[in-house]
């Protein structure tokens, strides 16, 4: 059933093939870049959620977790350090899959077919399976597939596939970014 809704999702959200060539159209649990966390959640809450894990600090992650997503099991965002609006400037839908990274595979194929329909005049980029960067032995896996615009920002749908030492879940991401973030993320770590 969870399958089901997350296609329905996906087709009822996204734009028609001529709005795709602004990531802004689009909605993650009815959320878009640009938007304001605060429309959504205090500040208390957004800062209670933001992590630590970059060493260059221009933009901050949070990690949610809502009983109120009906699609994933969580969402990040990352918004600007100096933006008191706390703009959404990238967000990812996540969902797990720790018992069978074969349903990620599958789901992101699905995923991947939509987009093509509804970014007919974005550069699709298949990086194929690749280790980790993260992970130094190399074992753990992403797939990925990224969907370029002209803006510079970009849609993606990524599957991790992470070894037991690493200590993280395997899971699905499908993410929407900004240009600047996109930058930023190059020298983040």
């Amino acid at each position: 059933m969870k399958k089901f809704l997350i296609i329905l999702t996906l087709i009822f959200t996204l734009p028609t093939p001529s709005q795709a060539d602004d990531i802004r159209d689009f909605q993650i649990e009815g959320m878009s870049i640009g938007e304001s966390l605060l429309d959504y959640y205090s500040e208390s809450k957004i800062k209670s959620s933001s992590q630590n894990y970059y060493k260059k600090k221009d933009y901050i992650p949070v990690w949610i977790k809502d009983s109120k997503y009906e699609i994933y099991d969580g969402v990040q965002f990352h918004y600007k350090k100096t933006d008191k609006k706390y703009k959404i400037s990238n967000i990812e839908g996540i969902i797990y899959y720790t018992k069978n990274i074969k349903d990620c595979y599958q789901k992101l194929n699905e995923i991947d077919e939509e987009f093509l329909k509804f970014f007919p005049n974005a550069e699709r980029v298949d990086q194929g399976m690749r280790s980790h960067g993260q992970d130094k032995t190399g074992k753990s896996k992403v797939k990925s597939i990224n969907y370029f615009f002209k803006s510079g920002d970009n849609a993606y749908v990524w599957c991790l596939d992470w070894t037991k030492k690493m200590g993280y879940d395997d899971h699905l991401r499908v993410g929407l970014k900004t240009d600047d973030i996109n930058k930023w993320f190059g020298t983040a770590y």
